[in-house]
């Protein structure tokens, strides 16, 4: 408490003695990782999912839900394979190569689910089903880069000084 900083002078962007720390910058970089989180479309995706099985890609409802389970399960593998790597690969380059790989399974899930709906097209189910793989590789990327690094990064980018205030704000 003897060292902490007021919410007036945190949001100044003045933390006392440790002047010229970026921390209106720290601050925006580590709200602006929770934020880049939610926008990646994690929860839409995973409510919704079952949904998108059963009405975009002709699955049945067992099969919708079944698939729906086992990519959680695989989501969870894959977030605990970033544990002990982050420190190895590094915060920026697992969420940059996440974020790419999430961009790249999302635009090839809109084209395999587009084409089902053109009239007359023959293969409507392969092409439909073959978006699945991507809803899996999907899940894989977020769970390695933007699973648990958006909740370390605002702790260690902001100083010691503001930290609890800093989290709360990134949270």
């Amino acid at each position: 408490r003897e060292h902490g900083v007021s919410w007036g002078d945190l949001l100044r962007g003045r933390t006392g003695d440790q002047a010229g720390t970026s921390t209106i910058r720290r601050l925006v970089f580590g709200m602006g990782t929770q934020i880049m989180q939610q926008l990646s479309g994690i929860n839409v995706t995973s409510y919704y999912l079952p949904t998108v099985l059963i009405t975009s890609v002709g699955l049945s409802n067992g099969l919708a839900r079944l698939l729906a389970a086992c990519n959680s399960v695989s989501y969870l593998f894959f977030s605990l394979i970033a544990i002990p790597n982050v420190e190895r690969w590094g915060r920026r380059n697992l969420m940059m190569y996440a974020a790419a790989g999430q961009a790249f399974c999302y635009v090839f899930i809109t084209v395999l689910i587009r084409y089902p709906e053109l009239e007359g097209y023959q293969y409507q189910k392969q092409v439909a089903s073959a978006s699945v793989a991507f809803f899996f590789l999907y899940y894989v990327f977020f769970g390695i880069g933007w699973q648990g690094v958006p909740w370390l990064y605002p702790t260690e980018i902001i100083s010691l000084s503001m930290r609890t205030k800093g989290a709360a704000l990134g949270t």
